[in-house]
């Protein structure tokens, strides 16, 4: 049952850091049609 619920925490921590990366990419996109892209970096 621990190994489950290991597994199912190290997929809610993926999900989670996938949308970090969403997240980041979708300010990125909002900086880079502002013509501001080095803002992001």
């Amino acid at each position: 049952v621990e190994g489950g619920l290991d597994m199912i925490g190290g997929l809610l921590n993926l999900f989670q850091k996938d949308s970090d990366v969403e997240k980041n990419y979708i300010k990125f996109l909002r900086e880079r049609r502002k013509g501001k892209p080095w803002e992001w970096l």
